[in-house]
C-alpha cells in the first residue's frame, strides 16, 4: 500500500516483498522445486501478496499451488489439514508472509509428519524463527534486505560494525539493527544532496532525482517511481541457528 498505487510523498528504502518473493521462487526454481504456495494472513494484504506470488511464479515458470490462508487462532488440528492440503496439490515449496509464530507452528507440524516440503520465508521474523525453531530450522532459506550483518564484506557493513562496537559494543549485529542503520544512511545521503539550504521543497526536488551508493546497497528515486533499494540477498540458516551466505 506504500508502494502501489504511488504515493508521491513516500520513499522507501528496503527492497519490497516482492522482490524477495521474487529472489526465492528463483532460487526454488534453480533447485528443481516445481511447485510454490504462499501460506499468508488471511487478510486484505495477505491476499495482495498471494496474487504477487501467483503472478512472480507465472513469470519463473514454476507451477502455482495456491494460497493457505490463516487467521491469529489456527488450531494444531487446522494446521494439520493445511499441511494435507498442501500434500495433495503436490506442493514442494512454501513461503511466508504473517505471524511468524503461526509459521513456525507449521513447520513444527510438518516435520513432525515428516514432511518433504521447503519452508522459506521473508526476513521479517526471520531471526526469530530461526531461532525458536532450533535444529528444525536448518536448511531453511530466508530471504533479507540487508547484507549478512556480521560479514564485513561491503562497506556498508563495515561502517555500521564499527559504529555499533563505538555505541554499543554488547549489542548483536542483527539484520534489523543493520537495516535500520541503511535507512539512517540513505536520510544523511539525502540531506547531504540537498545542501544547507535545507526546506521541504528542497530535499523533495532532491529526492525528484536522486541516486546513491549506500555502500553495496544501492538507492534509487525518480519522480513517480519510487523504488528505493531492490537489494535482496538469500540466506541459509546453519547448524548453529545462524545466517550463513
Amino acid at each position: 500500500g506504500l508502494r502501489r498505487p504511488h504515493q508521491p510523498l513516500v520513499f522507501p528504502v528496503r527492497a519490497e516483498h516482492r522482490d524477495e518473493f521474487r529472489a526465492l521462487i528463483a532460487h526454488g526454481k534453480s533447485l528443481g522445486l516445481q511447485r510454490v504456495a504462499l501460506f499468508h494472513a488471511d487478510t486484505a494484504v495477505g491476499r495482495e501478496h498471494l496474487a504477487n506470488v501467483e503472478m512472480l511464479a507465472g513469470q519463473a515458470q514454476m507451477a502455482f499451488g495456491g494460497g493457505a490462508p490463516f487467521k491469529g487462532d489456527i488450531s494444531d488440528a487446522q494446521l494439520d489439514a493445511t499441511l494435507a492440503a498442501l500434500a495433495q496439490r503436490h506442493v514442494d515449496l512454501v513461503i511466508n508472509h504473517g505471524s511468524a509464530a503461526v509459521y513456525e507452528r507449521l513447520i513444527r507440524r510438518a516435520r513432525a509428519a515428516n514432511s518433504r516440503i521447503q519452508f522459506w520465508g521473508v526476513n521479517s521474523g526471520s531471526a526469530s524463527m530461526a531461532a525458536a525453531l532450533g535444529p528444525l530450522g536448518q536448511g531453511m532459506v530466508f530471504s533479507q534486505v540487508v547484507p549478512n550483518p556480521r560479514v564485513g564484506k561491503s562497506p556498508l557493513v563495515r561502517r555500521f560494525q564499527a559504529a555499533l562496537q563505538q555505541s554499543a559494543p554488547a549489542a548483536p549485529h542483527t539484520y534489523g539493527a543493520l537495516e535500520g542503520y541503511m535507512t539512517a544512511a540513505a536520510l544523511v545521503a539525502v540531506l547531504r544532496a540537498t545542501g544547507p539550504r535545507l526546506s521541504r521543497a528542497s530535499l523533495l526536488s532532491t529526492l525528484a532525482r536522486f541516486e546513491a551508493d549506500l555502500g553495496g546497497v544501492n538507492l534509487r528515486y525518480r519522480s513517480g517511481e519510487h523504488m528505493g533499494s531492490g537489494f535482496v540477498d538469500l540466506a541459509l540458516v546453519g547448524r548453529d541457528g545462524r545466517f550463513v551466505q
